[in-house]
């Protein structure tokens, strides 16, 4: 969700910058735009949709600084004028912003009454604004900048151009920004990956943390103490699509090989990569609270169904708070769960649960969810790059499953059989396919499943509906009869997820009500006497999804008006 990269020093600035873009673009976005300095004048070039639209209309730029954002439109449509970067009514600055600014509004009616004017309708203007208001009246730039942190109000990143200066300055507080070393000069950026090296030496910028950074130095303030940088070092895979013609299906095919590689590694050495402290805080804990969204929260639920005698709660993120609290004693403890490791809502709940024990479950190390938390484990997936998480779900749960099997001292057989049992739904390609076919002419539909397989429904209708933008529900399959039947008929189909886990008697009764009104079931007839059956369901439902995005000639990698990482609310 919006990505920004910038450069500064001796170096190709347009290909830093577009290649920059390039590689955000995964995490979703619906405008794009570059900005430069020259001879102590900025440019802005800006395009509406993808990067490659930015590319044609940027014609090959010298200069000695560069910056360039990819948009996920929050405050105000999709525009140009709304498009990033913004420059200050005097020219003086070019501002990229990822975040949002609570108090814009009021900012907005002051700037007003001192004669300032605006194009578009988003904070960020209203912000690159302020700043050139407050060096008007103190022309210091390190004071602007200290004072400008004091005023906002919200969550931001800001990477700002200076007419009068080759620099590039910034201002952090809640998202994500980070300084690479390059030969000649600096890259600064919202994602490690848009650095785009494989061993990459990096410094992340820590809330309230402001300054510049030109071609020799960098130099970082925090309430105008001068703060001393520690480069870290690490490696980034490549992600680089070879035989697929889409990262979902990568992704999804790839899933069994990485399961493996998870399995192999944490169950080494009698478990020895799980950390016994980890293990001694779930099992002591008085109870078990799972924070997560989206994917992520459906990871969760799966927990709480299979340790059946431990008290586990799963909640959405976005609805805790602190009147939640006081329902927690000294011995509760929390998990966070997120593909990305950089949520906002989970971030943004630590600060409420941080006096408890927290453990984050995520697929990036480097990610600041695994920086904030007491103790972090890897589900070891790779890089996702589409924006609708599937290997990432099995990662989450296999790390969850595994945790259980630690503290309840249970062997992992049944999870080593997991790799072969999806590689048999995948020979079963022809099958899928011929259901997509049909699948794909309804607008809507149900997944039912009761137990478990209610669970799993709710991930197999969100990747459905997600990567083809058909309508689906998940439904209990006992409610059926409680007012969803109403919709039943040929036009509107069912799609059942039975692992073999439920009562064979309720799901009849199901068929029978759907079949007598004209409905239309479809399920694929899985391994019922493998205990993670449900495992294999979700897999299926996956490669269904793939496969009517594909019939629907859909972007299946970027789906419309979503983004990758969530970093707003």
């Amino acid at each position: 969700m919006c990505g920004i990269i910038g450069s500064v020093g001796k170096c190709n600035h347009y290909q830093m910058i577009i290649d920059g873009l390039k590689l955000l673009e995964y995490r979703g976005y619906d405008s794009s735009g570059v900005g430069y300095l020259v001879d102590g004048k900025i440019e802005v070039i800006k395009s509406i949709g993808k990067v490659k639209n930015l590319e044609k209309k940027l014609k090959k730029f010298n200069a000695s600084a560069a910056i360039g954002h990819t948009r996920w439109a929050t405050h105000g449509k999709i525009s140009k004028e709304n498009t990033h970067p913004f420059i200050s009514n005097h020219g003086i600055f070019s501002l990229v912003h990822n975040g949002t600014i609570d108090n814009f509004l009021e900012l907005k009616k002051e700037l007003i009454i001192n004669g300032y004017f605006f194009h578009g309708e988003t904070d960020s203007e209203v912000v690159v604004n302020y700043l050139e208001y407050l060096y008007l009246l103190n022309e210091d730039m390190d004071e602007s900048l200290f004072l400008l942190d004091k005023k906002l109000s919200g969550s931001y990143s800001l990477v700002i151009l200076f007419n009068k200066e080759n620099r590039i300055y910034f201002l952090k507080n809640q998202t994500s920004l980070l300084i690479s070393k390059i030969d000649n000069g600096y890259l600064i950026s919202s994602d490690l990956y848009a650095f785009n090296q494989e061993l990459v030496n990096y410094y992340e910028i820590e809330d309230h943390q402001y300054g510049c950074i030109d071609q020799n130095d960098v130099k970082i303030f925090q309430n105008k103490n001068n703060i001393k940088l520690k480069f870290k070092r690490t490696k980034i895979s490549s992600t680089r699509l070879i035989e697929h013609e889409c990262y979902l299906e990568k992704e999804i095919l790839e899933t069994p090989e990485l399961i493996e590689k998870q399995i192999e590694y944490y169950t080494l050495m009698n478990g020895k990569n799980i950390p016994s402290r980890i293990i001694k805080k779930l099992k002591e804990a008085t109870k078990i609270t799972i924070l997560a969204c989206g994917t992520s929260y459906h990871a969760g639920l799966i927990m709480k169904r299979l340790w059946k005698n431990k008290n586990i709660d799963v909640i959405l993120a976005s609805e805790f708070d602190c009147d939640t609290l006081t329902q927690y004693d000294e011995n509760s403890v929390f998990i966070l769960i997120s593909q990305s490791g950089e949520t906002f809502d989970l971030i943004k709940v630590h600060q409420l649960i941080k006096d408890h024990y927290v453990l984050g479950i995520t697929n990036n190390v480097n990610s600041r969810i695994a920086r904030l938390v007491d103790d972090h484990l890897n589900i070891m997936m790779e890089k996702e790059i589409s924006v609708a998480s599937t290997k990432a779900y099995f990662g989450e749960v296999i790390m969850l499953y595994l945790l259980i099997n630690k503290i309840n001292k249970l062997d992992n057989q049944d999870l080593l059989l997991l790799p072969e049992y999806l590689k048999k739904i995948i020979e079963r390609k022809k099958e899928i396919v011929a259901m997509a076919k049909q699948i794909k002419k309804y607008p809507s539909l149900y997944f039912i499943g009761k137990g478990i397989d209610h669970d799993i429904s709710l991930e197999t209708s969100l990747k459905l509906k997600e990567i083809t933008y058909i309508h689906s529900e998940a439904i209990c399959l006992g409610e059926l009869k409680h007012g969803p039947l109403s919709l039943i008929n040929k036009k509107f189909p069912v799609i059942l997820i039975d692992s073999g886990n439920v009562n064979k008697e309720a799901i009849k009764v199901a068929k029978n009500e759907i079949i007598s009104r004209n409905g239309i079931i479809f399920q694929l007839d899985t391994y019922n006497e493998y205990s993670l059956n449900f495992l294999v369901e979700v897999y299926w439902g996956d490669l269904l999804a793939l496969y009517v995005g594909k019939k629907l000639k859909v972007n299946l990698d970027k789906p419309r008006n979503l983004a990758k990482s969530v970093t707003v609310e």
